[in-house]
């Protein structure tokens, strides 16, 4: 669903070293949600910006609009007010994109250098706790998938609500397919590696997997992802014996 920005030069990556201080910091959280549409608040508005606001305001429908409008290539830009945020998000998830919200954590105050601001919260469109656009609760699925061995494969999938996770071992490429189309889950977790391999559209299952599950949002991780977040969550690095299962 990429689409193509204003200008030929308008990614972050062209333009990061000659930004001012506050979109060099939506660039650093755009690099590290690479995956996400960044909602950067400025004020009261969240506003977004290079290609990600392109995409936002023609999926939406918002004016775009420009910072630098005299430079040789102004920064693609628009925003929406952040007491209305949930629906605009809530409607991009409901198209398959992730949200990723950066929220300030003081008031802008004279001489006092660049506002602070974090995460606030990551929606996708399996993880999503205030229901679809029409205010309707929804209860959503998660799935991930590991390579376990040249031709079998590891299945894990819970609902988001419940927390309840069940796992599928060594399945065969068949009944793997069979059971994420009985799930039909809304986000599918896939390896980006295997070993030395890189796992993309060219592999010959994830591209038979990916055109099967033309209704869920597909998200790659490095293969030992799941285990990281894992003991980085649960405090579990100095637990002997877990980091190295």
């Amino acid at each position: 669903m990429s689409l193509p920005a204003l200008q030929p030069d308008s990614s972050p990556d062209s333009t990061s070293k000659k930004l001012p201080p506050m979109l060099r910091q939506y660039v650093e959280y755009k690099e590290q949600y690479a995956d996400c549409l960044i909602f950067f608040q400025v004020g009261d508005f969240y506003e977004l910006f290079f290609d990600d606001a392109v995409t936002v305001a023609q999926e939406l429908n918002l004016t775009l609009t420009s910072r630098d409008k005299n430079s040789p290539n102004p920064i693609p830009m628009c925003g929406v007010p952040v007491a209305v945020i949930d629906n605009y998000v809530e409607r991009l998830v409901d198209l398959k994109y992730s949200v990723a919200l950066i929220s300030q954590c003081s008031l802008p105050q004279p001489g006092k250098g660049m506002v602070d601001r974090k995460l606030d919260r990551i929606v996708t469109p399996a993880v999503r706790v205030t229901g679809g656009a029409d205010g309707a609760s929804t209860g959503t699925t998660l799935a991930a998938v590991v390579v376990d061995s040249e031709d079998r494969y590891n299945l894990v999938f819970g609902e988001v609500e419940s927390g309840i996770l069940h796992v599928r071992d060594s399945l065969p490429f068949d009944l793997l397919q069979q059971e994420l189309a009985r799930i039909a889950p809304e986000e599918v977790v896939l390896p980006r590696t295997h070993g030395e391999r890189t796992l993309d559209l060219r592999t010959n299952w994830v591209r038979l997997l990916v055109g099967r599950l033309i209704h869920a949002s597909i998200k790659y991780r490095p293969e030992d992802y799941m285990q990281r977040c894992s003991i980085a969550t649960r405090s579990l690095a100095g637990v002997r014996g877990y980091a190295s299962l």
